[in-house]
């Protein structure tokens, strides 16, 4: 094989012990680690007995993190075709592509526009004296936050590019042997 090689013919070519560890690695960052977090910070506002006050931002942080887990199911499927092809492959450039695409649509379902709404019950705390105050409510805007990451992300994609153009000498030379 000399000459270039077609996508349909990049897509026969991957290691599938390198898919299957990305895949459960994903599995394991976006699922696992995700529950850990929620039942250690279930058991931290319980174990300090401030989980009357607590509800609305537990809430929130719980809401949030099954987001990431829900949407981040594609990223897991996605994690095995980007490593199952090697360097300088276009399939793993499109697939590369495709998840960083996909990520930053994840990004803006997880902090749903990115405005993140906090709730902290207060009526427990200042019932004794003259001042009384039932709730605080918070919304914070973090969409510059995610505006700063989408342009990162952005950047991951035209490296994601030049890698592939850097190793296709080598992916070609490999393949034709």
């Amino acid at each position: 094989m000399t000459g270039d090689t077609t996508l349909k013919q990049d897509l026969r070519h991957g290691v599938w012990w390198k898919g299957m560890l990305s895949a459960v690695l994903s599995f394991i960052s976006i699922v696992v680690v995700p529950l850990v977090i929620i039942w250690f910070i279930k058991d931290l506002v319980a174990t300090m007995g401030a989980g009357d006050e607590m509800t609305g931002v537990l809430d929130t942080v719980t809401e949030t993190v099954w987001r990431y887990m829900i949407y981040g199911i594609p990223v897991i499927v996605l994690a095995f075709f980007t490593a199952f092809y090697t360097k300088g492959n276009k399939a793993k450039l499109l697939f590369k592509i495709i998840t960083l695409g996909y990520s930053i649509a994840w990004l803006f379902l997880i902090f749903q526009g990115g405005v993140l709404p906090l709730s902290i019950d207060t009526s427990g705390m200042f019932s004794d004296g003259d001042f009384s105050l039932e709730s605080i409510d918070l919304a914070l805007d973090i969409l510059g936050i995610m505006l700063i990451i989408v342009v990162l992300i952005l950047l991951r994609m035209v490296l994601a590019y030049a890698v592939y153009r850097s190793n296709r000498e080598k992916y070609l030379e490999k393949l034709s042997e």
